[in-house]
């Protein structure tokens, strides 16, 4: 299912559209979120994929289009059906409803399920209650700091674990796109996207 092109400020060109399978196969790395899934993908200038991220709603997302803002930040409409879960944290009105959402750029490159620094650290989040886990494989190195970013990129939770392994779930925060980025005390450093649900 096909749904917008654009071009993108730092170069190269994002693509968004629709994907009915569930599984994590072919070039698509993520698992779907629910059936008919929104799936981008970023493209550098020569068409070579550079990341992909399953990004939308559990329903019938449909008629997808995406901008980029002056700060980079994306926005995608698209037309959906379906149940709160996924990235989706409201209600639809009736049998469809139109849906919007907010991402940073430079967030969602690094908004794998699993980021890696050199194969020295594996981050990722799980659904759907957005808990942190992280393991540093370099036995001489770990996380000194985990600090989470809303949206707008403002600091909103930190903890300071001093752990090579581990897992945190932040509390109190509205639900939405978060970003979660770890510091190792080597001055490594390694970032990937938290969604918090109801």
């Amino acid at each position: 299912m096909f749904g917008d092109v654009i071009r993108t400020l730092g170069g190269g060109f994002l693509v968004i559209g629709g994907s009915e399978s569930f599984a994590i196969e072919g070039d698509k790395t993520e698992a779907s979120l629910g059936f008919f899934n929104g799936w981008m993908v970023k493209l550098d200038e020569a068409g070579n994929t550079q990341w992909d991220r399953t990004v939308l709603d559990t329903g019938l997302g449909d008629g997808r289009r995406v901008v980029q803002l002056a700060d980079s930040s994306l926005v995608i409409a698209a037309h959906r059906g379906g149940p709160v879960g996924g990235y989706a944290t409201d209600t639809v009105v009736g049998e469809s409803d139109l849906w919007l959402i907010k991402f940073a750029l430079h967030d969602l490159s690094t908004a794998s399920s699993e980021a890696r620094i050199n194969e020295g650290i594996g981050l990722y989040t799980s659904l759907p209650d957005g808990t942190v886990h992280w393991t540093v494989t370099d036995g001489s190195d770990f996380v000194d700091a985990l600090e989470l970013f809303d949206a707008d990129g403002r600091s909103v939770r930190s903890v300071r674990p001093r752990t090579s392994s581990g897992s945190w779930r932040p509390e109190g925060l509205a639900p939405g796109a978060y970003v979660v980025r770890a510091l190792l005390r080597s001055g490594r450093s390694v970032s990937c996207a938290v969604m918090l649900h109801r």
